[in-house]
């Protein structure tokens, strides 16, 4: 049980990293809380839990350039639309035997559904004068899935980091490796989008991009597919637990490889200051995968409101994930309370705001906790209840609902 230096003490119950982030609209601060789990993908099995990756506070860049491929994606959005899988690696030639050209899909399968199915054409390096003709492609045993190889160039809204739209002062073209299936010349991809990217960018409607930072200031007509940073064919409800993850020239050690997520069911306990108890369900929507390493991570989100910056300091939260039915070690409340306050909670970067807008808990909304995660407490669930209706469900608005945490107030006591 460790905690990490976020804007509220986040404990972390489990082999789960975790975090948080604040965003504030409508005069209301609210508090988003991430969870994160990681799996090894097993060919052919139910993926199995490993360590976990840690959570992405910013963008990671190859080299640290914004120009340079995307390696991750923050994971501290205060809230995503839809779910999503992204997906960073290489085509891999089968059995290391050099290709001039091979398909490669991505698959997100539950039940029967394809949730996601995508296909892509990948080639080897190609350079070419504009009036010749394409030339055949280098064999190649393994190629980058980024967009700096797809179709684009500086002047292509759609994908201004990619090659084939511009020659060189020398009249050379540098054609794209990575293509629609057919070798279409189109934008296309399986990572996440940078935020810079004109699709994401235009998004902001002339927002500056400082008032998404730190502590978030959300206007109220603010377009939240900003946050979804998967191409938009790589977004779908939620992620459950259960869903197939299928990969077809992907993998560097399985020409297609088909693991399943395990049943999954993400948690949060916000301890009051006078011992009671709040539960806060964390909905899955984005699926990581890492393919040349064979990994995957799913990260879960939930939000709440408080009060003020000093309710804010006052709370206590720990993060669980329940993986396959095995109980969350949650911490014992008296362990919890007897923490001391978090010192310096807020990062460095973190903006101040003003937080006086005055919101409380209500025990009419939230219901009796499930059996299985009872079974995991220390201490009895009597008079505690898991939080409801505070994550948003796919589709709807985070700002369009009631305040789930109204009527009580978190400082009493």
């Amino acid at each position: 049980m460790t905690a990490a230096r976020w804007p509220l003490d986040v404990l972390h119950a489990g082999p789960v990293a975790a975090g948080a982030t604040l965003w504030r609209s409508r005069g209301q601060l609210h508090t988003t809380l991430v969870a994160k789990a990681t799996f090894a993908m097993v060919a052919g099995g139910e993926a199995r839990r490993i360590e976990p990756m840690e959570v992405i506070r910013s963008e990671v860049y190859v080299r640290g350039h914004p120009m340079k491929p995307l390696l991750a994606a923050s994971d501290l959005a205060p809230w995503l639309e839809r779910a999503e899988v992204v997906l960073t690696g290489h085509a891999w030639a089968p059995g290391g035997v050099p290709v001039r050209r091979m398909p490669v899909r991505l698959a997100i399968v539950r039940g029967a559904a394809a949730l996601v199915d995508k296909r892509l054409e990948v080639v080897g390096d190609r350079a070419a004068s504009a009036a010749s003709p394409d030339p055949e492609p280098a064999p190649f045993v393994k190629m980058p899935i980024e967009y700096q190889r797809a179709w684009g160039g500086v002047d292509e809204p759609e994908n201004p980091f990619g090659v084939g739209a511009l020659a060189d002062p020398d009249g050379k073209l540098s054609l794209p490796n990575v293509m629609p299936p057919g070798g279409r010349r189109a934008p296309i991809g399986l990572g996440p989008i940078p935020p810079i990217a004109p699709t994401r960018a235009r998004l902001l409607r002339g927002l500056a991009r400082s008032e998404l930072e730190g502590s978030a200031s959300i206007p109220e007509d603010f377009d939240w597919s900003y946050f979804q940073s998967a191409p938009l064919d790589q977004r779908f409800d939620r992620v459950l637990g259960g869903e197939q993850i299928v990969l077809e020239g992907l993998s560097p050690h399985h020409p297609a490889l088909a693991t399943r997520l395990p049943a999954l069911r993400a948690l949060a306990t916000i301890y009051l200051p006078n011992g009671a108890q709040r539960w806060l369900s964390l909905s899955g929507d984005t699926l990581i995968v890492h393919a040349d390493a064979e990994r995957c991570a799913v990260v879960f989100r939930g939000s709440f409101q408080v009060a003020s910056e000093e309710a804010l300091s006052a709370l206590r939260v720990a993060v669980g994930v329940e993986v396959g039915g095995e109980p969350v070690p949650w911490p014992d409340v008296a362990e919890v309370l007897a923490r001391a306050p978090l010192a310096e909670a807020a990062p460095e970067t973190m903006k101040l705001t003003d937080w006086s807008t005055t919101v409380t808990l209500d025990d009419e909304d939230f219901v009796e906790a499930p059996e299985s995660v009872a079974a995991g407490r220390k201490l009895p669930l009597a008079g505690t209840n898991p939080l409801a209706g505070t994550n948003p469900l796919a589709g709807t608005n985070p700002l369009a609902d009631t305040n789930p945490l109204a009527g009580t107030n978190p400082l009493a006591g």
